[in-house]
């Protein structure tokens, strides 16, 4: 006995069962999965670690998915930001430790709530992009009982030193450029 109409149903089911996976695979989350499951990561993927929230200065860190790194630590003295720079490129298989980090502490959800700038209190910022795909998480150094933003720094900075590069930054937020070149107003190699 057949039933008009069964054969488009069950094509249908069949369609959306293979979407499934590609389903699954959308957002930074998605991004990360597949690169831990072995597939190439995309030539945009990146990874910004910024705590330069603070009037004092912090650290701000980059890494692409092909290995290319810029990392800026300042520290300010009265209206101007000392600034140690490190840029260059990493064997992309040592990257591959940061996206699997990522994945374990699950970087893009939010996890801490928002709240008001309490003094001496550090705010850390993760963003995570890969083409249209973005993540944003910041969170307020021990709201976290398990510190994911300090184990991205600690991953990050076993990844790439801290400079040797001088650099004076005229503004403290030119340190956490959005994936751009920062103002700089001096800039030399150590002597």
């Amino acid at each position: 006995m057949s039933f008009p109409g069964m054969p488009g149903l069950a094509l249908a089911a069949l369609l959306a069962v293979m979407t499934l996976p590609a389903m699954a695979a959308d957002g930074i989350e998605g991004v990360l999965r597949n690169v831990a499951g072995g597939t190439q990561a995309p030539a945009d993927l990146r990874v910004l670690y910024s705590d330069f929230e603070s009037r004092d200065g912090g650290t701000s860190i980059q890494i692409w998915a092909d290995g290319r790194f810029l990392r800026w630590d300042s520290e300010r003295i009265k209206e101007i930001f000392a600034t140690r720079q490190n840029e260059g490129r990493l064997e992309p298989a040592r990257v591959a430790l940061l996206f699997k980090l990522l994945l374990e502490i699950e970087a893009w959800h939010k996890l801490a709530q928002e709240r008001r700038h309490v003094p001496d209190a550090s705010l850390a910022t993760l963003i995570i992009v890969a083409g249209a795909e973005r993540s944003e998480v910041r969170e307020w150094e021990n709201d976290v009982p398990e510190n994911r933003m300090e184990r991205v720094r600690e991953e990050m900075d076993a990844l790439v030193p801290k400079g040797e590069t001088r650099c004076i930054l005229s503004t403290p937020h030119a340190a956490r450029p959005a994936w751009a070149p920062a103002s700089i107003a001096t800039c030399k190699e150590p002597e």
